[in-house]
C-alpha cells in the first residue's frame, strides 16, 4: 500500500511513522509550501499542494499525460506574461470585494489564498509571496493592482511580523 522507503522495517504492511512525519514536514510552507498544519491537528493542502496533486494525479493515471505535461512546462519556461497575470488577479472576488468595500472587507484567508499561503507560514515566506505579486504589478505596470496590493500590505502587515489580529 505504501512505497517502499515508507515501509516500517520487518512490518511491511505498515508505514514507518516517522518517516512519514518527515515527508509531510518537507511539504510544509517553510520548505515547499505545499501543505500547513501540524500532526496533532491534520494538514491541509495549499493552492500549491492542490494543483501539484492534480498534476501528480494524472501524471500517475497516463503516460501520456506525463510526456505531454513536461512538453507544455518546457514551453511555459520562456515567457511569463505578468500582464496577463495581472488582469487575472483583478478578475478574482477579492479585488471585486476590495472595490465594494475597500480593504476592511477583505478577510486574512482571502489574503492568504491571493499570495498562495496558509495561516501557518513563516513571515519571511509572506514576504516572499507578497513580493513576487509586487513584482508582477510594477512589471505590468498596473497601478490598480499595485494600489490593491499596498492596501493589503497595510491592513495585514501584522502578519508580515509573526503577529496575530
Amino acid at each position: 500500500m505504501f512505497p517502499k522507503k515508507f515501509f516500517l522495517v520487518g512490518f511491511e504492511q505498515y508505514p514507518d511513522a516517522t518517516r512519514v512525519n518527515r515527508a509531510l514536514l518537507q511539504c510544509r510552507p517553510k520548505y515547499q509550501n505545499l501543505a500547513v498544519g501540524d500532526v496533532k491537528k491534520g494538514f491541509i493542502l495549499t493552492k500549491l499542494g492542490e494543483v501539484r496533486a492534480k498534476r501528480t494525479e494524472s501524471l500517475l493515471s497516463s503516460p501520456k499525460a506525463a510526456f505531454a505535461t513536461s512538453k507544455k512546462r518546457d514551453e511555459s519556461k520562456r515567457t511569463i506574461d505578468n500582464y496577463k497575470i495581472a488582469e487575472q488577479i483583478l478578475k478574482l472576488n477579492i479585488y471585486k470585494k476590495f472595490v465594494s468595500e475597500g480593504p476592511g472587507g477583505i478577510q486574512e484567508i482571502e489574503f492568504y489564498d491571493l499570495i498562495k499561503a496558509g495561516p501557518y507560514t513563516p513571515p519571511d515566506k509572506l514576504k516572499e509571496y507578497y513580493s513576487d505579486l509586487k513584482k508582477i504589478a510594477a512589471e505590468a505596470g498596473d497601478k490598480r493592482l499595485d494600489d490593491f496590493l499596498n492596501a493589503l500590505r497595510e491592513k495585514f502587515d501584522y502578519l508580515f511580523k509573526g503577529g496575530v489580529a
